[in-house]
């Protein structure tokens, strides 16, 4: 799927305030089953539904659980916006965090996460980190907060009854700087 194509295109329909939209999907595959060898099969089928809204993620704030030389234990306070008319439930979520492109924490859950439709849900995403890296690395950072970007990768698949959505792999990017963290 061309995602960046995708996401072009929904997101001028959200500009349109579009709240629903013909989906289609077209492919071939070639079938080898049982009798058939390689057989040539094309598909084309379109239905219209709500609009899809990518999600807003947004970093609250970073702090610190557990401090230690070797490794210390950080929260992220995540807040996830749902702006569709359906709930989102997620699970097998993973993410990481860059600061100054550097990549510095990183971690994962196996909870079900879930999003009301058109609302919001605040999640902690604990990590493990080792204190040393960071003071090594990022020391100056923290005190040029202002300056200094970080970007957020989350990964999760979607918890769905329908076939044609469930397990789905979404990623959702968010950045800023350091100084909004702080704060």
């Amino acid at each position: 799927m061309k995602n960046e194509k995708l996401t072009n295109v929904l997101k001028k329909l959200e500009n349109k305030k579009a709240d629903s939209t013909d989906y289609k999907i077209e492919g071939n595959a070639n079938i080898s089953f049982l009798i058939f060898k390689n057989k040539p099969y094309q598909f084309s089928f379109s239905k219209r539904l709500p609009l899809y809204i990518i999600p807003k993620l947004t970093v609250e704030k970073i702090s610190f659980k557990k401090v230690g030389l070797k490794h210390s234990e950080i929260v992220l306070s995540v807040q996830i916006e749902n702006p569709n008319v359906f709930p989102y439930n997620f699970k097998q979520t993973s993410y990481k965090i860059n600061i100054n492109d550097n990549h510095l924490i990183s971690g994962s859950m196996e909870d079900a996460i879930n999003i009301p439709a058109q609302g919001k849900s605040t999640i902690t995403l604990p990590a493990d980190v080792s204190l040393i890296g960071i003071i090594e690395t990022h020391f100056n950072s923290w005190f040029r907060s202002a300056k200094t970007p970080y970007q957020l990768y989350f990964e999760t698949k979607i918890v769905a009854d329908d076939n044609s959505i469930k397990d789905s792999k979404v990623t959702i990017e968010a950045e800023g700087m350091l100084k909004d963290l702080k704060k």
